[in-house]
Formats: C-alpha cells, sequence, structure tokens
C-alpha cells in the first residue's frame, strides 16, 4: 500500500517528529539567545530598572558586538543586485526585463533587511529565509499574490535533526501566526473549526523567546492563530497544521517552485555529518566573556585606590600642618620621616597587561578584524597593509563567496516565483544607454518569451560592495582621467559627449559640497551656437611632477604599542628607541 502522507496516522507521526526536532533543538535556541543577549548588552530590554539591570552581566568592553557588526557590515553592506542571463539567442531583451523586474521585487520587499537579518542569525545559529507567493496579504509590505522572501528564526524552525544535511532532510517547517479573521475568510483553508485562537501555553514547548522577553499574544486586540507550514520534499508538498492542536490538514499545496524547495539556508561553518552548522559568535564568545570579567575586575581594582597620608603617633602637629599647607609652601616640622603618602589599591599591572593581550588574541581568532574593520594599521607601511589585507581577508571572502551562494538561489527562487505568477503585471522603466531616455515598459504574461530554464540568475558581486561618496568620487575621478579623457576624441567620432551638468551633479553630492553646481553655468544650447568660438588658452607641451617621499612617525602598529604597555606594566626593560616611540603616542 502506497504512503499517503495526509493519512491521520501520518500526520500524527510527522507531528511528533516535529516535536521532537524543537526539543533537539531547544539547545541551539538558547546558546543563540545567550550569545545574542551578550553581544546587545546588559541595557537591551527586560526589566531596566536601576537594581535589576545591575544584576545582569556587565559587558564594557563588547568585544563580541565589535567583532559581529564588523563581519555582518562587510557581508551584506547593501542588497545584491541580481544578472538574468540567457544563452539562447533572441531571448536577449527578455533577460534584460527579468533582471529589472526581479530586481524591482527585492526593493519593494526590502530584501536587504531580510538579507542582513538572516547574516546575523548565521552568525549567531544558521540563517533560514522562506521563499514563496503570499497567498493572503501579510502586513504593509507582502500582498497577496506577489513574492516574498523573510527571514525566519531559529525559534520558529523545524527541522528533520536524524538527517545529516539539509538535503538528506524528510520534513522542514516553520511555525508563523496569523490573523484569525484572514484563516477563517480567506478561503484558502479547511477544517477550521479545529484550530483555536492563540493563548499562552502553560509548557515552554512553544514559548517564543526573544531578548524582550516571552512573546506574549494579547488576544483583546486581535485574535489569531498559530500555523506551521511544513516542506516535504519527497511528496513535493507543502502542508499546514495546526501549531498544538491534533495534526489536521489546514491546506495542501503542491510546490512548484525551485528544487530545493521554499527554504534557503545559510551556513558560515557546516560540520559535516551534522545538520545543525558552527555558529562563527559561538567561537567568539568565551574571549569576549573573559575579557569583560578583567575589565569588571580592573575598574573594580581603579575605584579601591585611594591616597592617604600617614604619621607617627606624637605626629600629629606635623602631619596637621602637612594637611593645610598649600601647593609650593614651606613648613617646618619636627620629623619629616614620621609623615608619609601611601598609595593603596589600584589596577594590578599583570590584569591590564593580560586584557590587552586578550584583545589581540580576539581579533586573531576573528580572522585580524582590526585590519577588515579598518580598526588600526597592521604594519609600518600602505603596501604591507594591502599584502596583510589580502591574506586576513581570505576568511571573510570564504564567508562573503558562502553569502552569494546563498543570495544566488534565494535570487533565482524568487524569479522563478516572477515567472510562472500568471498574473504579475509589474510597471518598469527601461533607460536608454546613449540618449538616457526612459521608457515604460511592463513585466507580465506576455513579456515572457521561452521557459525559465532558458535563463541563469546570477549575482553582480561589484553590488554587495558598500562604497562612501569619497570612495564613489575618487573611482570617479580615476574612470575620468584614465578612460574617459583619453578616449574623448573617439567617443566624440562617434557622437558621444560629456555631459557636464551630470558630471558636476554628482561631483558635488558625493563631496556633499553643493556650492560645486554654482560655479559654472550653462547657457541655452542655441545662445552658443550664436557665439564665435573661443580658442583655447594655449598649453604647455610638457610637464614637471617631482614625488617626494617622507617618513612621518606613527609610534608603531596596535600591536606594538600594546606589547610597549604589556611590558611597562609588568615592569619590563625596552630599548632606547622603542620607549621614545611609543612616549610620542603617549603609550610609555
Amino acid at each position: 500500500m502506497p504512503f499517503n502522507p495526509l493519512a491521520e496516522k501520518s500526520l500524527q507521526n510527522l507531528k511528533t517528529a516535529i516535536d521532537q526536532s524543537y526539543r533537539e533543538l531547544r539547545p541551539f535556541r538558547r546558546h543563540s539567545y545567550d550569545a545574542m543577549q551578550m553581544y546587545a548588552g546588559r541595557y537591551y530590554g527586560g526589566d531596566t530598572t536601576y537594581a535589576n539591570s545591575h544584576r545582569r552581566k556587565q559587558t564594557p568592553l563588547n568585544l563580541l558586538q565589535l567583532t559581529v557588526d564588523i563581519y555582518v557590515q562587510s557581508i551584506a553592506p547593501v542588497i545584491p543586485r541580481f544578472l538574468a542571463r540567457s544563452k539562447v539567442a533572441g531571448l536577449k531583451r527578455q533577460s534584460s526585463l527579468l533582471d529589472m523586474a526581479l530586481n524591482h521585487v527585492a526593493d519593494e520587499i526590502n530584501l536587504q533587511k531580510e538579507f542582513q537579518n538572516v547574516v546575523m542569525n548565521a552568525m549567531f545559529s544558521q540563517g533560514i529565509m522562506k521563499v514563496g507567493t503570499a497567498a493572503v496579504d501579510k502586513g504593509t509590505i507582502i500582498d497577496a499574490t506577489q513574492p516574498f522572501a523573510v527571514n525566519v528564526s531559529l525559534d520558529d524552525w523545524v527541522v528533520d535533526f536524524s538527517a545529516r544535511n539539509y538535503e538528506e532532510a524528510r520534513f522542514a517547517g516553520n511555525q508563523y501566526r496569523m490573523s484569525w479573521d484572514i484563516f477563517h475568510e480567506s478561503g484558502l483553508y479547511k477544517n477550521t473549526d479545529k484550530v483555536k485562537a492563540y493563548e499562552e501555553y502553560d509548557d515552554d514547548e512553544y514559548a517564543l523567546k526573544n531578548l524582550s522577553g516571552y512573546r506574549q499574544y494579547s488576544e483583546t486586540y486581535r485574535r489569531s492563530v498559530e500555523l506551521i507550514d511544513v516542506w516535504l520534499p519527497e511528496d513535493n508538498l507543502v502542508v499546514t497544521i495546526p501549531a498544538k492542536e491534533s495534526p489536521v490538514p489546514l491546506r495542501v499545496v503542491e510546490w512548484e517552485g525551485v528544487e530545493q524547495g521554499p527554504y534557503h539556508l545559510l551556513s558560515f561553518a557546516p560540520l559535516p555529518d551534522n545538520i545543525m552548522p558552527v555558529a562563527p559568535a559561538q567561537s567568539w564568545r568565551d574571549i569576549s566573556e573573559l575579557a569583560n570579567d578583567l575589565m569588571i575586575k580592573v575598574a573594580n581594582q581603579s575605584r579601591r585606590q585611594k591616597n592617604v597620608t600617614a604619621y607617627g603617633v606624637g605626629a600629629s602637629e606635623d602631619a596637621k600642618r602637612i594637611k593645610n599647607a598649600n601647593d609650593g609652601d614651606m613648613i617646618g616640622v619636627t620629623d619629616p620621616s614620621k609623615v608619609a603618602e601611601m598609595r593603596m589599591g589600584g589596577a594590578d599591572p599583570a590584569t591590564q597587561a593580560a586584557l590587552l593581550q586578550l584583545r589581540d588574541w580576539n581579533s586573531y581568532q576573528a580572522g585580524n578584524i582590526d585590519l577588515i574593520g579598518g580598526l588600526a594599521a597592521q604594519s609600518q607601511t600602505l603596501g604591507q597593509d594591502q599584502l596583510l589585507g589580502q591574506s586576513a581577508s581570505k576568511r571573510l571572502e570564504i564567508m562573503r563567496q558562502r553569502f552569494w551562494t546563498f543570495a544566488e538561489g534565494v535570487g533565482k527562487a524568487i524569479a522563478n516565483e516572477l515567472w510562472y505568477d500568471p498574473l504579475i503585471d509589474l510597471p518598469l522603466v527601461k533607460r536608454t544607454k546613449n540618449i538616457g531616455i526612459e521608457i515604460p515598459v511592463r513585466f507580465n504574461e506576455d513579456a515572457k518569451e521561452g521557459d525559465f530554464l532558458d535563463y541563469n540568475i546570477a549575482i553582480d558581486p561589484y553590488s554587495t560592495t558598500h562604497m562612501s561618496p569619497p570612495e564613489r568620487m575618487n573611482m570617479l575621478m580615476t574612470m575620468l582621467s584614465q578612460v574617459i579623457f583619453p578616449s574623448l576624441p573617439f567617443l566624440q567620432q562617434q557622437g558621444g559627449q560629456l555631459h557636464m551638468p551630470e558630471l558636476l551633479d554628482i561631483l558635488s553630492r558625493y563631496s556633499d559640497m553643493p556650492e560645486i553646481e554654482k560655479l559654472v553655468q550653462f547657457q541655452d544650447p542655441e545662445a552658443d551656437l550664436q557665439q564665435e568660438p573661443v580658442d583655447p588658452p594655449p598649453t604647455s607641451n610638457t610637464s614637471t611632477r617631482e614625488y617626494i617621499r617622507r617618513n612621518v612617525p606613527t609610534g608603531g602598529t596596535q600591536a606594538f604599542r600594546d606589547q610597549q604597555m604589556s611590558q611597562a606594566l609588568l615592569g619590563q626593560n625596552t630599548q632606547p628607541k622603542e620607549r621614545a616611540a611609543a612616549a610620542r603616542f603617549g603609550v610609555a
């Protein structure tokens, strides 16, 4: 007898496996929660009253937050731009239209925010994104029949924990909340009478947490239901069942999307033969926690430090005169040896040296974040720093490649939803390359040609690199001086010209100097034709350039200064030149 995934016994077994999966994931959720709490610090959420906030662990030196932020900003600073290409002759126009539609939807659904959330979750546990077409309205961003791509929290995630990897998993799914009214009135769900309105359950099996406390849903505003979507790859079905009640099929949909299903996973350190990866932040927690412990210890020792004046018995008058004397006064005392200033307490030098060493170890273990994040120079010259940067970025580059592969899969899944949606109708604008005219076009059923398999979805890697306005201006000036200006005669022969108003507008925006546009005034082109041509001023055929190299003292690298500080704290001798270099920057 063939297996029926929708039979009562099969659904009951599925629900048992889901509950077991949720219990197996509990320690991963707990570790992720603890690491996120360390990242957020003691003042985030919860009871923020003075008494209770001081019971939570202090993080005066939050190395974990610094490290995670540098990696997240380096991996997913901006939304990737998708490219659709086809090897089939005659589909170039449709390829261009498809990537325009894909990037248009990515902007509409705020894909950049979802990508950053997924990358952040992958730092602490595993990044999970769900892609599909919305059957009902889901808030202000996702409308019915529109493709969506949303981050799935580990709190909501269930997966076949008996599998050695995701490709072998027999089920995967996520829990979510839906409005009671939509659930009953949409007409998409059956057996609605078997589902009750959500209430807080006594057990903590599905008591989902975040850093602000338990996610308690109030029924006094609008009622809701808790559902679970389950992807069954062997049956090619997505089945919706209640989260708590008896497992009855509420909605069954045959999956028509990409082969890997609606869920896309991002992990930066996969562990062979294990369904869950190693999270980078979990490897950085111990050093950050130890550094905070030492920082708190140094702070407590510093608070206990005090200077007192001690005097011997019978020298009270001498001590009183010394106490009342002003700075620079000359006073007479009977016996100066019986009155002395004493220093008590203070930060232990060995503890301070260990704290500096821990900071360096944190950078070392995290792949030299000082260099990746631009926090400090690591060598004596720019060239050496560039070489170190290329080496240090190898780990970062691997993580970026994993993210690009993940993002390409998401882009392909969204494009698949767009292609096979018969109701899709997107108003787009196409800009011509040469004359700069914007032409309105539409991506709908009539605009699609060929099969979706004829197209390849890729990511432009340069689109994921964040560039500040000054960096963009420098690149623009380089392109002008090295490419456009030398090629200007050839461009003019082909009918091209440099659009100076647009160039000045870009320069004024990138440099944040709107005055630039006011320096040059442009007349009407017809008025220009009536004026006599003016010969350009003579220019010299030769030019002289003088390169001057100067050695500017920097006090060495951050590691050198830390080493000098550690040696000074421990009372170790240093070379005179090293002491002089460090002293210029207040290190020794």
